[in-house]
């Protein structure tokens, strides 16, 4: 059976994966409050873990076969999003914020889609699948 957010253990693995993110964003909240005071460098320093963890999950995701093994994957994937969204939430003033954040994640985006086209992020087995099935006749 498939591991659904509608069975019992697809919703356990659901709640597995808030979890992480939870918990890596607590982490890493932890890690930056050791940080010298300029926001920027908080945000900076949030924003990569995010972004790096994203983009590892997606590496790594891409040899998973294993459903429980693609959930916890998935945990991480999420908990880079969550990371990218919090560290929006850090006080940047001044200046710097007006110029330098967009570039930042104009920068980011621009590496995130030259990355994923990189990537063959489906499995094999699955595009032979789609192939076949889009190759078949209708009987009718």
């Amino acid at each position: 059976m498939p591991l659904s957010c509608t069975t019992p253990s697809g919703f356990r693995f659901l709640t597995i994966v808030c979890m992480l993110a939870a918990l890596t964003l607590s982490l890493a909240k932890a890690l930056v409050d050791h940080l010298p005071e300029p926001p920027l460098i908080q945000f900076c320093v949030i924003n990569l873990m995010g972004f790096f963890l994203f983009l590892s999950s997606l590496y790594v995701g891409r040899k998973l076969k294993e459903p429980k093994s693609q959930w916890l994957n998935n945990a991480f994937a999420v908990s880079g999003i969550v990371l990218t969204l919090y560290s929006g939430t850090v006080e940047v003033e001044g200046m710097i914020k007006s110029s330098f954040i967009p570039v930042f994640y104009v920068i980011e985006i621009l590496i995130l889609i030259w990355i994923t086209k990189k990537f063959k992020l489906q499995a094999d087995r699955y595009i032979e699948l789609s192939e076949i099935h889009s190759g078949s006749k209708s009987p009718i």
